[in-house]
């Protein structure tokens, strides 16, 4: 029976619309973050200077090369994927008094694509808007996480900013089967690619099956939507193979797992390991030390490439000389022999890089040194409160490097724990469950679940520093697929139906309100059959 038309004179009561939930994400997350910036919780001309540069990131060539010959530079870089460097590189050609500004602008607007997209996300995963706005409110917007590394000129926002929205992205290509959604994953998943190098083209592959597949009868619109941006990142692996031998977009591998294994052994030990023959004396020097620590095997013939020959960047070493190339190569071969001959001191050194994943992601040992990092006692409420931790440890990779131990328990935030349990060990069981009822929410929630899953287990493996800043860079993905997770297991349950999925408890014979922001109605096949999975609605009771 339908409903009784509202009586003349009679205003109607507000909706929360999924548009209006994204509107509002939007604008509290901008008004909040340009506050900041004009509180000083910003990137500041200093931090720009070829030696802040050279001192905070070591992924960036030296600032000269950057201004002067730049595409030529990045040409030769076998350290990290180049698109840092290259919007570095623009952004120093900038005239000096804009530089800051438009450092800070664009983390402000990276701080803002992380909060819209992962309330975005949710609400395609079927998520209801009262509780995407409380989660995305509490754990992202509230974070100060976002403040400190918005004011920290490093990739880690920026990379939680394409996560994120490649995540949105992918799940909207996957509900919709629309081109526009395709290409911006696409395009979305190079940058991610060619910006960081946690994200391999490899593991980015693997994640991408569950959308194909669900999308295979569509196979020539997938082809023509994934092409371009593949051959990007095709001829940047290219590039480095050609040039460098490496098949990844970063030849730190040897050095970096040199951190989880040699690096956290004991002097005698490694000196024993080198008399018996096992590793080189490579091994005795701590990973990224200067060119003149390995002796002959730090010296090169010169290239004629400044990227490649040069030895320092200011103060600090090139870590894109060539000669760390066979460096790199020599610490993984002894990084695999050490593993060989200690594998349960490796299992060991592995729960120190977990427990360094499970701090609060701003407990980093750069944002820790910012001059707003307490932001007037905010973060240290914000931890206990809703990171729930008993005990800040912000120095905690300084005990590691020096003292080889992780952090205490106590300094673990419990939160973290559940969001990455959730996350990474129930969300494909759930996701599986769900094939079925909803292959297209199923295989989103499986694309987020790659991901999140390969950045934990190969930083864990690989990595005993930096590892809750290799969290911080998932965006919202963790805090999305823990939701997720929480929510269809609630659904599946049949408690709190209505309450989760929608606001206003739709019953199954009401026509739903599309996840998309456009309202788009589903498309139609020919002789009145939905398309399979052209569903965009997400509010039915797919359960049953």
């Amino acid at each position: 029976m339908p409903e009784a038309a509202a009586s003349p004179g009679t205003r109607r009561a507000p909706r929360l619309t999924n548009a209006l939930v994204l509107l509002v994400v939007g604008v509290a997350t901008t008004i909040l973050h340009v506050l900041a910036v004009a509180l000083g919780v910003r990137i500041h001309a200093s931090d720009l200077s070829a030696a802040a540069l050279a001192r905070n990131d070591w992924q960036l060539l030296p600032a000269s090369l950057l201004r002067h010959g730049l595409v030529g530079s990045i040409a030769r870089l076998h350290s990290q994927p180049p698109l840092f460097n290259l919007a570095t590189g623009i952004l120093l050609n900038l005239p000096h008094a804009m530089q800051a500004y438009a450092a800070s602008g664009g983390m402000v607007a990276c701080a803002v694509v992380v909060a819209v997209a992962a309330a975005g996300l949710l609400l395609e995963l079927g998520v209801g808007r009262v509780v995407t706005l409380v989660v995305v409110g509490v754990f992202i917007v509230a974070d100060p996480a976002q403040y400190l590394y918005g004011a920290f000129y490093f990739y880690a926002l920026p990379t939680a900013a394409i996560v994120t929205a490649a995540g949105w992205a992918a799940v909207r290509w996957a509900r919709t089967n629309r081109v526009a959604p395709g290409v911006a994953y696409a395009v979305l998943a190079a940058a991610l690619i060619l910006t960081n190098s946690s994200y391999q083209l490899y593991t980015v592959a693997l994640a991408t099956v569950p959308l194909v597949w669900v999308l295979r009868h569509s196979w020539r619109r997938v082809v023509a939507v994934l092409i371009g941006p593949l051959l990007v990142v095709a001829l940047w692996y290219g590039n480095d193979i050609v040039q460098f031998h490496t098949a990844t977009t970063s030849s730190w591998l040897g050095m970096n797992l040199a951190r989880a294994t040699l690096a956290l052994d004991s002097r005698a030990d490694l000196r024993t390991l080198v008399g018996e023959g096992i590793i080189s004396p490579v091994a005795l020097r701590p990973p990224f030390s200067p060119l003149q620590a390995y002796g002959m095997i730090g010296d090169h013939a010169p290239t004629g490439h400044a990227a490649l020959d040069l030895r320092f960047n200011v103060n600090t070493p090139n870590y894109n000389n060539v000669a760390y190339l066979a460096i790199s190569r020599q610490y993984l071969e002894d990084d695999l022999h050490w593993i060989e001959h200690r594998p349960w001191q490796y299992v060991k050194h592995t729960t120190v890089g977990l427990r360094l994943w499970l701090l609060p992601t701003e407990q980093y040992y750069a944002t820790d040194q910012l001059p707003h990092y307490h932001l007037g006692g905010y973060t240290t409420v914000y931890d206990a409160l809703v990171g729930l931790q008993a005990t800040a440890d912000p120095t905690a990779v300084v005990t590691v490097l020096t003292a080889h131990q992780g952090p205490g328990l106590s300094s673990l935030s419990i939160t973290a724990v559940l969001e990455t349990l959730l996350a990474v060990v129930v969300l494909p069981f759930v996701a599986w469950r769900r094939r079925r009822a909803d292959p297209r929410g199923a295989a989103g929630a499986l694309w987020i679940w790659v991901l999140c899953a390969s950045v934990f287990v190969t930083t864990t493996l690989l990595e005993a520093a930096e590892n809750n800043r290799f969290r911080f860079e998932l965006g919202g993905l963790l805090l999305c697929a823990a939701t997720v997770c929480v929510v269809w297991l609630v659904e599946r349950s049949g408690l709190g139906r209505g309450l989760l999925r929608g606001t206003r408890g739709e019953r199954d014979g009401r026509a739903r309100e599309a996840l998309a922001v456009d309202d788009e109605p589903p498309r139609v096949a020919a002789g009145g059959r939905e398309l399979e999975g052209a569903q965009v609605d997400g509010h039915g009771d797919v359960d049953g």
